[in-house]
């Protein structure tokens, strides 16, 4: 695991970023972002010490840099990790915890190189540790007992018992289950001894919300499914926010709107606080697509008022920012779909004035739009439109979306479905003979993939024009 840490072939640092979970990619940026002197220092939190029993720790690591308060080497190799499991498990605790507290580390190596280390020289280092004082004993260790397909230790064997007298003093002593699927000791301690005040820390799939087939039995589970991201050399601030804008970027294709607006929140306060000396080009855009980012994930989500005032801020910042080449198309987006947030609102008034806008900049040359885009804005207009009784402007705007490429929205989809039935109800008022094939054609795809609130306007509207 030392490849995680350090770049064989030239000896320099590695920064982990953990990209598959939204809070621990966060956290792990503003790990490198104290490293570099540009986070926020720790100093205020309260202090949280770890003792960490396992193959030692890097210790000129940028990450661990004023950090380790103890150490003892058991091995007779010295503290420094030759293996990188111990500076990969203290990695995880300020990944975890360094956002609430001040971590220190009390450092016990008991394994070597080979991650190889024997039980008594492991009791050894338990009764060090009691004596340390530390608030979290960590033990990502283990023996397993298990022959032919038994094992006898019920919690109650030597490396059991130093555990357990451990978690009397200690007030968190965290046992590995094991990555077999047989519970290793002292895991076993927290597992079988009702009496022992020892956690036995099972590996838990984050996909599944499962523990792992190979996985030891735990009473509690943690996370194992971490997916790295490695910078050779420590990142500069732009190469961190390009990081959290990608990853942002995904989780708003995936549909993932909680998670991308929070990305999207932390770049918005990451680039908001710079000075305008300072404030360069690339960060302006950034700036600019956090608060597109936040408003669009927000509008995604379903909440439409927090997605209003998001769109608005977006709006200040495109105009502030003058980004350039396509600052247009993204004034006019941030119109479109601010109109669109409105429209769910029912303030029609003020839907129809920034939609007005965005049409005003489309049909006069001004931006270059998508078709998506473009549909939204006409969708949203012609609804509008409908509702005000303006029947005559709802078919001009309603017509439009018919002509949008099929490849960007499917002439089978809900929107399309919905424009054709919306289209049908302001023919019934201008024109039915020409309304009659839409509300047809909307029917049947109503039908077809059973849509409930769509079929019930159907029936509706072929009420309305059978009379």
């Amino acid at each position: 695991m030392l490849h995680q840490l350090i770049d064989e072939a030239s000896g320099n640092y590695l920064f982990p970023i953990v990209t598959n979970r939204t809070d621990d990619l966060l956290r792990s940026i503003d790990l490198i972002d104290a490293a570099t002197g540009e986070g926020k220092p720790d100093a205020a939190r309260p202090p949280l010490r770890i003792c960490i029993l396992d193959s030692g720790i890097i210790r000129q690591h940028p990450l661990f840099s004023g950090r380790i308060v103890g150490s003892h080497d058991f091995t007779g190799a010295g503290i420094e990790d030759l293996n990188g499991h111990g500076s990969m498990i203290a990695y995880l605790f300020l990944v975890n915890y360094a956002h609430l507290f001040r971590v220190e580390f009390v450092i016990g190596k008991v394994l070597d190189e080979r991650k190889a280390g024997d039980e008594a020289t492991l009791i050894k280092a338990i009764n060090w540790a009691r004596e340390q004082r530390p608030d979290v004993l960590n033990l990502s260790l283990g023996i397993d007992r298990t022959f032919l397909g038994l094992n006898f230790c019920r919690g109650g064997c030597k490396l059991c018992r130093a555990a357990k007298r451990a978690a009397e003093e200690i007030r968190v002593v965290l046992a590995a289950a094991g990555n077999y699927g047989n519970t290793t000791c002292p895991a076993r301690s927290g597992l079988l001894d009702k009496h022992s005040k020892v956690v036995a820390i099972g590996a838990l799939n984050t996909a599944t919300n499962a523990p792992e087939s190979w996985s030891g039995k735990g009473n509690r589970y943690h996370p194992s499914d971490y997916r790295l991201l490695y910078h050779p050399e420590l990142p500069r601030q732009t190469e961190r926010l390009a990081v959290v804008e990608r990853e942002a970027r995904t989780l708003l294709q995936q549909k993932k709107y909680r998670e991308a607006a929070k990305l999207f929140r932390y770049l918005q306060e990451h680039t908001a606080t710079l000075t305008e000396h300072d404030y360069s080009a690339r960060f302006k855009q950034l700036h600019a697509l956090a608060s597109g980012g936040i408003a669009d994930a927000l509008l995604n989500d379903v909440r439409y008022r927090e997605a209003e005032q998001a769109y608005v801020v977006h709006l200040r910042e495109l105009i502030r920012s003058n980004v350039g080449g396509d600052l247009n198309n993204s004034i006019f987006g941030s119109y479109v779909y601010l109109g669109v947030t409105q429209k769910h609102l029912g303030t029609y008034d003020n839907a129809r004035e920034n939609l007005e806008t965005a049409r005003a900049m489309l049909e006069s040359g001004d931006v270059q739009c998508d078709d998506r885009r473009t549909f939204d804005l006409y969708e949203a207009l012609g609804f509008i439109y409908l509702n005000t009784k303006a029947f005559v402007g709802a078919v001009a705007m309603l017509e439009k979306c018919l002509g949008v490429d099929p490849q960007v929205i499917d002439p089978t989809a809900y929107e399309y479905n919905s424009v054709l039935l919306n289209l049908a109800s302001a023919y019934s008022y201008v024109d039915p003979s020409r309304g009659r094939p839409h509300l047809a054609l909307g029917r049947q795809l109503a039908e077809e993939h059973r849509r409930p609130t769509l079929i019930a306007a159907a029936q509706q509207l072929t009420q309305q024009y059978e009379r």
